[in-house]
């Protein structure tokens, strides 16, 4: 979000569709575990924010998490 609020008078909203997904995902603790719309969904989302997701929940509990890729780096 931009630090003043003036800058998002600029903006127009964009809405998309995806296709949900049925399965429970509750637990999985494996990205190719997730079933593929779930995948897709992660995927897209990443690239619109131009981030990479290092974490994802798949449930309120702590350790349902699934890490993509190294939390730390050495410098």
């Amino acid at each position: 979000m931009p630090a003043d609020p003036k800058i998002l008078e600029n903006c127009d909203p964009v809405y998309t569709e995806h296709e949900g997904w049925m399965e429970k995902t509750a637990g999985i603790r494996d990205f190719d575990k997730l079933p593929e719309k779930a995948k897709n969904y992660v995927k897209h989302l990443s690239d619109l924010l131009e981030t990479p997701f290092l974490i994802i929940s798949t449930g309120p509990d702590r350790e349902e998490t699934i890490q993509l890729g190294p939390l730390f780096t050495d410098s």
